[in-house]
Parts: structure tokens; sequence; C-alpha cells
């Protein structure tokens, strides 16, 4: 294949992550607010996610067959997790909460390290993309989920 066309895949996939990611924004508050603690809490949330698995079927991100959880566990959980290690930079304060997961401290080292290189920001798996971007907009770049709580 040649790189062009590569390159149109990608930009295809990232415009369909893109719509998607439209619609968790627009819902952001059904889907991450604070839970009301009665069944109406759990409905609405249970539609925004619907919601947004609807989109992501019709831009074929997924098939028929998934519901909203595989949407909000495997989509939206894996392109979190991809931005958040993307944007990591102080790895000390994160490698202290996970000392016990040695296997992913050394990849997330390594991740970071390639971030620190000199050059063009480490190379393409630390560089932000347009979507990352959106799920930092998204979470909230200063959210305890990214910066830490600066607890001693």
């Amino acid at each position: 294949m040649s790189s062009s066309l590569i390159a149109g895949k990608r930009q295809v996939h990232d415009a369909a992550r893109m719509a998607v990611l439209a619609v968790i924004e627009a819902k952001k508050q059904e889907l991450f607010g604070n839970f009301k603690g009665d069944m109406s809490g759990v409905e609405i949330k249970r539609d925004a996610w619907n919601a947004v698995r609807d989109k992501a079927y019709e831009v074929k991100l997924i098939t028929d067959d998934r519901d909203y959880t595989f949407v909000r566990k495997s989509l939206w959980g894996s392109w979190k997790d991809a931005t958040m290690v993307s944007f990591i930079l102080d790895f000390s304060c994160f490698c202290s909460c996970v000392v016990e997961v040695d296997v992913l401290c050394v990849y997330l080292q390594n991740k970071v390290d390639n971030a620190k290189q000199t050059g063009t920001a480490g190379g393409k798996s630390c560089v932000l993309t347009e979507v990352d971007n959106k799920i930092l907009d998204i979470i909230g770049r200063t959210s305890p989920v990214i910066v830490g709580l600066n607890v001693s």
C-alpha cells in the first residue's frame, strides 16, 4: 500500500472518531456528570451512551451487535488511555501510584523518554493529534485524571 492511501484511511478513521467525540462532548454532562442516585440517573447515562453508540455505528467504527458498554469501555476507554499516555510528562508522579504494575511502568517510561527526546516532540507516538486534543478538551486538561492530585 502506498503511504498516501494509508494516510487517507487514517484521515477517514480520525474523522469518524471526531464525529463520535463530538457526540461525547455534547453529552458530557450526562455521561460524566454527578450520579443522581436514582434509576433516572442510570437511564440518563445509558441513553447518552446509546446515542454515542449509535453515532459510532453510523460512522462504521463498530458493528451492529455491539452495545453501549462496548463503546464506553473499549472505544472511549482505549482512546482516553492512549491520549493520557501521550500526555504524561511528569512520569515520576504517575509511576509512584502504580508501583506494583512494573510492566506498565516500563511501557510508560519508554513513551515518556521518547517524548522528551530532542527533535520533533519525540516521534509520531508522542505527538498529540487532533483526536488527542479533543479528548483532552472533553476530560479537561487540568482534571485530576490528567495532572494528578499532587498529594505528598
